[in-house]
């Protein structure tokens, strides 16, 4: 028996879970929960920098010098979208004007995707733009060489906006208009038009302001202030033109944008949104979707005259979530026939009167974004799932998803022992997965928002998920089966975790799991039962990051906004560090190096140069900077490599850096890796491949061959007469205990540069000359050679 996820979801927080995902009838069913929650990570964290120079920062980061360069990244899926929960979220739908079997697809954080063949298959478009969000695009009306798109996501806030860009040679390659904003004002397009009888004329609606343009998007000004949401045109009079706002506003303009006036007397209801369209069956119609405050209730408000006079229909409870999915679309032919997309997909036949649900949780997925009536009848949807498209008026649908690669996943999962054994877990997308033997055909299950996902890394048939604020399950059959994690009425304090809820398995003994809420939780049988190691460690929050030690299971390491804690006696005291970088920004990931359980890295979010990634040997007592070369943007994610170089691997909102202890920069590995969101690192030393999830690219792996050599020789031929050095962190003198003191010593940086050499000609070796970094002493006796590293922090 099959027990699906969405029962234990139910269970525990009386909310139901985005997509669940079961197989019955060889039917996917599809059950609504959570959107993306706001201004949590992944998000673009807003700071007071320039747009100019984080834009910059960002094609740095594009351009650094590569290493492994004779290696290229490979796309590893989902492929087979058109079989899973979905695709990734796409926000726009655009279709060439005289070749309907082109089509455009802009996504949330995935970027632009073209497809040649009616959606039948995609290629991406824009991997090399600094952002990812699309939430428009548009034909130019007299050239369809000429492609608008609006950058960000509107929708989200999964990507930031850089501005309006526009291509001029039918989508290959793209450049800047005149409008682009500051990242410190938090804009985005929301809505723009091209005026159709004079191109030279631009409307953008964004979530501060209305610009115009009258030189063709060279230049623009401002003409409203508010939060604005739509815009529709008048179908035979361009010049006038419709804008929503928030807090259910209405604007008017005669004059092609240039000038705005607020449309009153609309309804006696206090209206929270409106969404307003036209259409040429009626040109001087108005229509509204509007959504009375404090509820769910959405009714048809509409004008024959163009807004003097109103008339409403009936309400109707259909508008779930519509502050995240909210779309309305009138029949060009017939405006009887409404479309409306909130959770389902809604339709009316008779002006607004009525609704019935064209879709539900199947076979289309769930929050909708977007809708495109063809001239030739065919409906196109964009919803959190991707692409789907009815040519009956929504009675049939097809799936158009296949190769469009826009998932957004959390976390990922390789097992150790079978790496043809892959997981993730994916926004509102569940949790997608591979088995070995199975090739590319991928699968999903367990519900919608699935965050935290460990395979166990001795056996993949045993799979663990954490899902939004801690709600978990689990398989002992690789996927076939689910059960409830914990088991009924266990302590785990599961619904009040973060968005994101920490969970780390003990790679010496894989039933043992680690679970961080306000305390941090360990289960000791896979996840059945637990209990905590920890007694108030975060009094204020819950905590965002959490490592255990591969090689001792002992070090235990969390973090919490700007504090690090760390155990070393499995979790039965704690020490904490409080504010490493000397700034406000949060640690955004915590990596252990297998080979030294108090060889830690942490990362930052948020935008300080030099306070990218931190370094400690001695389990978060002492810290050094190792952010070099990397670029003022946010870092998400982080891996030790497990080899005799400490490879060092760092995902950013811009792909993925390099660096091992032989090297004094930062170098960006591999060749063809989108500029995407790098979420989550799987290294595979015993393979040389590294795995990645992305949060709008789906997952890639490099097989990065041999490591780049080391400029130090960095393995000892010393046994059991190794001396013995100390301090690690050292300000003036290092401490050397031999049996045998007849040994010469040699300092190098860290970047294999010699910089002192002596005999030890007494027990210690001043330091005291030396800046404060990272640098490895090697000392040779005869035929032996001990090398090793330390800190030096005055």
């Amino acid at each position: 028996m099959k027990l699906n996820l969405f029962v234990f979801f139910l269970f525990y927080i009386g909310f139901s879970w985005s997509q669940t995902h079961a197989q019955k009838n060889n039917k996917s069913e599809y059950h609504f929960g959570l959107p993306d929650e706001p201004n949590k990570i992944w998000r673009m964290n807003l700071d007071s920098i320039n747009i100019k120079t984080y834009y910059e920062n960002l094609k740095i980061s594009s351009t650094l010098s590569p290493i492994f360069s004779t290696h290229n990244w490979a796309y590893i899926g989902p492929p087979n979208a058109n079989s899973l929960c979905g695709a990734g979220r796409v926000n726009t739908i655009l279709q060439h004007p005289t070749n309907p079997n082109i089509l455009w697809a802009g996504s949330a954080s995935g970027g632009i995707w073209k497809s040649v063949d009616g959606g039948l298959s995609w290629q991406p478009k824009s991997d090399n733009f600094s952002s990812l969000g699309v939430s428009k695009l548009l034909y130019c009306p007299k050239d369809t060489n000429k492609i608008y798109c609006a950058t960000g996501d509107a929708v989200g806030g999964d990507a930031a906006s850089f501005g309006l860009i526009k291509s001029l040679d039918g989508g290959n390659t793209w450049v800047a208009t005149g409008l682009s904003f500051s990242l410190n004002s938090g804009e985005f397009i929301r809505d723009f038009i091209i005026k159709k009888d004079s191109v030279q004329n631009f409307i953008v609606l964004t979530n501060q302001h209305i610009y115009f343009s009258s030189d063709t998007a060279n230049s623009f000004s401002v003409k409203k202030n508010s939060d604005f949401y739509n815009v529709a045109v008048h179908p035979t009079n361009s010049s006038i033109l419709y804008s929503t706002a928030y807090s259910g506003k209405l604007f008017k303009s005669i004059n092609a944008g240039r000038t705005w006036t607020q449309i009153n007397g609309i309804t006696n209801d206090v209206i929270s949104k409106y969404r307003v369209a036209t259409s040429s069956a009626s040109p001087n119609s108005v229509f509204l979707s509007a959504v009375k405050v404090g509820t769910d209730s959405v009714a048809i408000i509409t004008s024959n005259n163009m807004g003097l006079t109103w008339s409403q229909k009936p309400y109707h409870n259909i508008a779930q979530q519509f502050w995240y999915n909210f779309t309305l679309h009138i029949n060009p032919t017939n405006t009887n026939e409404i479309y409306f997309g909130a959770v389902w997909n809604w339709k009316s036949t008779d002006g607004g009167v009525t609704f019935n649900a064209i879709t539900q949780w199947a076979p289309v997925h769930c929050d909708h974004h977007t809708m495109y009536l063809a001239p030739n009848g065919e409906l196109f949807n964009g919803n959190d799932g991707g692409i789907w498209k009815t040519n009956d008026g929504g009675v049939n649908w097809a799936n158009l998803n296949n190769n469009l690669g826009a998932l957004q996943f959390y976390k990922m999962s390789v097992c150790n022992s079978d790496t043809a054994s892959i997981g993730a877990g994916a926004q509102d997308n569940c949790f997608v997965y591979k088995t070995a033997g199975t090739g590319y055909n991928w699968k999903s299950d367990v519900g919608g928002d699935i965050m935290e996902v460990i395979i166990n890394p001795l056996n993949s048939a045993k799979i663990y998920v954490m899902g939004v604020v801690g709600l978990s399950a689990r398989s002992i059959d690789g996927g076939v089966s689910w059960i409830s994690a914990p088991n009924p009425g266990d302590p785990l304090p599961v619904g009040t975790g973060n968005w994101i809820t920490p969970l780390q398995v003990n790679r010496q003994n894989p039933k043992s799991l680690y679970a961080g809420f306000t305390d941090v939780w360990k289960s000791v049988n896979d996840g059945a039962n637990w209990q905590k190691i920890s007694n108030g460690l975060s009094t204020n929050s819950n905590i965002d990051q959490l490592a255990v030690a591969p090689s001792d299971s002992n070090k235990i390491y969390a973090a919490n906004g700007i504090d690090f804690y760390a155990s070393f006696n499995n979790g039965n005291t704690w020490t904490t560090f409080s504010n490493v970088s000397g700034s406000s920004l949060q640690i955004s990931s915590i990596a252990v190096n297998p080979l030294n359980s108090q060889d830690v890295i942490i990362t930052f979010e948020g935008f300080s140069s030099n306070k990218k990634v931190y370094r400690s040997l001695n389990g978060g007592f002492n810290w050094i900077s190792l952010s070099l070369n990397i670029p003022n943007i946010q870092l998400l994610s982080s891996a030790f490599g497990g080899d005799p170089l400490n490879s060092i691997w760092i995902g950013s909102e811009s792909g993925i850096f390099y660096k091992n202890d032989t090297m004094n920069v930062w170098r960006k590995p591999g060749n063809f890796l989108p500029n995407t969101k790098v979420t989550d690192i799987e290294v595979m030393p015993n393979y040389k491949t590294v795995y990645i999830s992305s949060y709008g690219r789906g997952m890639w792996k490099l097989n990065y061959g041999t490591l780049a050599s080391s400029i130090i020789p960095l393995v000892s031929n010393v046994e059991d007469k190794a001396p013995l050095v100390f301090p690690t962190v050292v300000s003036r003198e290092l401490n050397v205990s031999a049996d045998d003191l007849n040994w010469n010593y040699k300092i190098y940086s860290i970047d294999g540069k010699a910089l002192s050499a002596n005999a030890l000609k007494n027990r210690q070796i001043n330091v005291e000359h030396l800046n404060d970094g990272l640098y490895v002493l090697r000392l040779e006796n005869y035929n032996h050679v001990y090398n090793m590293k330390f800190i030096v922090k005055h």
